[in-house]
């Protein structure tokens, strides 16, 4: 294990079926991570990781998903925040990944990236997969990767966050309305950027940018950004509004130019 930090692991990591013994393995693995230990960046542990899995031996993999499920619970934080589809292989119950989507999820930096691997590998039974959406929608870090939201759109994801937003959020109390589209400006933004858009949404977004004041502004400014740099979007959502006989809300300045 006294190898330079940034060699390639992969030769040694060749030589573990060969040099530890089966019985050996779980001792093995506890000493390869006290060596290659890092309290600030788990870059190295998860590099090795990796290599382990590559291997495709069930033995050795068992063994290090063994460690990382009970012993090195913060290198798994991060290996599946960069590698999602490792839930896959962790033999978690039922149980475990209902517990994982309803609590744990929420502690990652890109929860709706891994709940998108999640469904995409059939972690969550189809019935529950209602609930989940529900749940996870009040997140606000939509993927960046198209494959995630289209997973995430296939599953009806899209329908909850419409729920969460224009719906259970609606225009009944003005105030907080507004207030709610500022809070959450860049959820908003991402949605509207990402999903196509119903005629109800069409009408809030409508009723918010037209009126004189108490406006959501920083929703406003954002999604103004949003369209300048998006042309496609810009073009889609003006005909929405002229679609159903609405006309361009006034304050929206980048869709009356």
């Amino acid at each position: 294990m006294y190898t330079p930090a940034n060699a390639d692991v992969s030769p040694l990591v060749r030589e573990i079926a060969s040099a530890v013994a089966k019985s050996e393995m779980d001792n093995f693995f506890r000493e390869a991570f006290e060596r290659i230990d890092d309290l600030f960046d788990f870059s190295k542990e998860i590099k090795f990781s990796f290599e382990v899995l590559k291997l495709n031996d069930p033995i050795i993999s068992g063994s290090l998903l063994k460690y990382l499920r009970n012993d090195g619970k913060s290198i798994l934080k991060e290996f599946i925040e960069k590698y999602p589809s490792i839930l896959n292989d962790l033999g978690f119950s039922p149980q475990e990944i209902r517990k994982f989507w309803t609590s744990d999820i929420k502690r990652y930096r890109n929860p709706l990236s891994i709940y998108a691997s999640m469904l995409r590998n059939g972690l969550i039974p189809n019935e529950q997969i209602p609930e989940a959406n529900e749940k996870l929608s009040y997140l606000n870090q939509l993927p960046e990767s198209n494959e995630d939201n289209w997973i995430l759109i296939d599953n009806g994801f899209g329908e909850a966050m419409h729920q969460q937003l224009f719906i259970n959020h609606s225009t009944q109390n003005h105030y907080k309305h507004w207030e709610f589209m500022n809070a959450n400006k860049y959820v908003y933004t991402k949605y509207i950027e990402r999903y196509p858009l119903s005629d109800e949404a069409i009408k809030i977004l409508h009723f918010e940018f037209d009126k004189d004041d108490w406006r959501a502004q920083w929703l406003q400014d954002s999604l103004d950004e949003m369209f300048t740099q998006n042309e496609n979007k810009r073009q889609e959502v003006k005909e929405r509004f002229l679609s159903i006989g609405l006309s361009l809300p006034r304050y929206l300045s980048s869709l009356n130019r």
